[in-house]
């Protein structure tokens, strides 16, 4: 049984969730969340000891590491193929230029396709410094953790709400909205009735707004002792631990306490973290925590410019005003009342129906992660990349590696060995086969030579003395020899099954065919300006076929079709099923008559085949 840990990991805190089973089947076996202090976030081993005591996880198969959207660079980018390999060889280039105020080589970009219903797909870019990523590493390093994987909170978000049942169709009628509010911003995310994703937007505030500008310590000295009770017992009652498990955390405690004053040296001389986020939001504060301290005014204040930006997302996105909001993450007292006046929409909390042993609520976006673990690729993401491809350093596998390396020469030793006596066996063989057919062929050869009416050229080469070819390549140059003299035999007497070129006038019977039924629906006027066919012969590549170019031009018909009929030509070309490789306009040019554009289609054309129909699509 897999065992995954998800870590959403944040500069103020993070939130986890260990599941068990596989992606069909699985359960929550524990989850959790800890907050940090300003202090922690100067030292990364501090940082991932925190973390690994918190978690107490032990061995997992799987770590997915998601760190959060707000800060990141998230553009919609265009592009005319979804192939995730092809995309990722040209995707930084295609959005340099969007990144105006960063180093193309200082960051990693990476992808989430969109189903927002247009014709070409819809990439969801998000950009990520590569500093966040490599702090972050070192902090799960020193929490004895080496993910594999490194995300962000929109794509774990997404493969915790994949598990809702989504039965609807493709549409704007099935889509559904979703907010889930963080401590340090929030996300909305709106999917297409078949669970497909269709929008996304960072909203760049969260409940730790409710704490701005308070002074925590003065505040929480404030606050009733029984709050500070009621969490301690809240922590007692969560945890169950056996006798040993005390003795065993107590003798931790104690080396801890003692190797402490040793590792602050250490400390001193560790990286300071830098997982992004807001600095000047208070430190080491819990949600309840945050709104016992957050006063009447403070809530308003928060609630609507929360709603503002709901709105200011939701219109950037295109969905209209009605339909339902669904509220994950943090419950804030009124704020879903004061959004449904403010947005009329019905604002609905949401629970993904999961909970570990301890009947705790994990954290959706840690929950999603560690499904990603488990094989639920919904999302695939993985800013790991480039210099963070490896998961472990060369250090941690030295002794492993100096074994299989020793293994290693220890085998090609003997393989030689054993290689070389059968060569030494082949060589004697491959002479032998030689001598025989170098016999058979000059037995031919005079008798071509003693018959006056063959032609010299029906002598096949069987010496190869003085040519500086190897003893080993004879025979399989003699065999070439061979098989070229009987194809220029079978081919002279009629024998050989010699494919006939193609017809150039079946092509440009396909191809006015094509044209006439592509065309009808457009009311403008369009002409052929020239023709070309040129018929190309078989090869071991392809197929015989008609090289046809052909240029066209449009006029405008005043609807705006025109605009895409010369993306419209190639797409249907490609669809028929005479075509050979993929048709292509290079480019268009304006004739300057009535806003008219003219330009060449390239086009194989395969006319030799017998379930050609003329304007049939594959």
């Amino acid at each position: 049984m897999a065992r995954s840990l998800g870590i959403h990991l944040q500069s103020h805190g993070f939130d986890f969730a260990l599941l068990e089973g596989s992606a069909k089947k699985y359960s929550v076996t524990k989850s959790g969340s800890a907050v940090f202090r300003s202090e922690d976030l100067r030292s990364t081993k501090r940082l991932g000891k925190l973390i690994a005591d918190t978690c107490k996880a032990g061995k997992v198969d799987q770590v997915i590491v998601t760190l959060p959207a707000s800060g990141v660079v998230m553009r919609e980018l265009s592009m005319p193929f979804n192939d995730r390999e092809k995309v990722m060889q040209v995707l930084k280039f295609e959005v340099e230029s969007e990144l105006y105020h960063l180093d193309i080589d200082d960051v990693i970009a990476d992808f989430i396709e969109l189903n927002d219903g247009r014709a070409t797909p819809t990439l969801l870019v998000s950009v990520l410094e590569k500093e966040r990523i490599a702090s972050s590493l070192e902090v799960l390093d020193h929490a004895d953790c080496d993910p594999p994987v490194v995300t962000l909170s929109h794509g774990s978000l997404l493969a915790a709400l994949n598990e809702l049942p989504h039965e609807g169709a493709e549409g704007s009628e099935g889509r559904e909205a979703y907010l889930h509010i963080g401590a340090e911003s929030s996300l909305m995310m709106v999917l297409n009735g078949d669970g497909s994703l269709y929008g996304v937007r960072a909203l760049p505030l969260g409940w730790l707004e409710l704490a701005r500008g308070l002074n925590i310590e003065d505040a929480e000295m404030a606050l009733p002792e029984s709050s500070s009770d009621e969490e301690n017992a809240n922590e007692d009652s969560g945890s169950e631990e056996t006798p040993a498990d005390s003795i065993e955390e107590g003798a931790d405690a104690g080396e801890e306490s003692a190797s402490e004053e040793d590792s602050e040296e250490e400390d001193e001389d560790d990286h300071e973290v830098t997982i992004g986020g807001d600095s000047s939001l208070p430190f080491g504060i819990s949600f309840e925590t945050a709104l016992e301290l957050a006063d009447d005014a403070a809530q308003q204040g928060f609630m609507a410019r929360f709603a503002s930006e709901v709105r200011r997302g939701l219109a950037a996105m295109g969905i209209p005003s009605g339909g339902s909001l669904y509220m994950l993450g943090a419950r804030i007292p009124g704020l879903e009342g004061y959004l449904e006046a403010r947005l009329g929409k019905d604002i609905a909390p949401l629970d993904l129906g999961q909970v570990d042993k301890n009947d705790n609520v994990p954290e959706p976006i840690a929950f999603g992660a560690g499904l990603r673990g488990l094989g639920v690729d919904v999302s695939p993401m993985n800013f790991r990349q480039e210099e963070f491809r490896y998961a472990r350093g060369l250090e941690r596998v030295e002794g492993p590696l100096t074994l299989a390396l020793v293994g290693l020469i220890v085998f090609f030793a003997i393989e030689f060995v054993l290689n070389f006596k059968v060569i030494q066996q082949r060589q004697a063989d491959a002479n032998a086969l030689y001598v025989k057919a170098h016999n058979k062929v000059e037995q031919i050869n005079k008798r071509v030579q003693d018959d006056e009416e063959y032609p010299i050229e029906w002598i096949v080469k069987s010496d190869f003395a003085g040519m500086g070819i190897a003893d080993e390549e004879r025979i399989i140059r003699l065999g070439n020899n061979v098989r070229k003299g009987k194809t220029q035999l079978d081919e002279l007497m009629g024998a050989s099954a010699l494919e006939m070129p193609s017809s150039c006038l079946e092509a440009w019977r396909l191809l006015m065919t094509f044209l006439e039924d592509e065309m009808a629906s457009f009311n403008g006027r369009w002409m052929i300006e020239s023709f070309e066919f040129s018929s190309v012969e078989a090869s071991s590549r392809q197929p015989a076929h008609v090289d046809a170019k052909f240029g066209i031009t449009i006029f405008p018909d005043g609807s705006g079709d025109f605009i895409g009929r010369f993306d419209q030509i190639p797409s249907a070309l490609n669809r028929q099923d005479w075509t050979v490789g993929e048709a292509l306009i290079p480019s268009t040019e304006s004739v300057g008559t009535e806003g008219a554009k003219s330009g060449v289609v390239k086009v194989k054309i395969l006319t030799n085949s017998p379930a050609i129909t003329p304007g049939a699509g594959k």
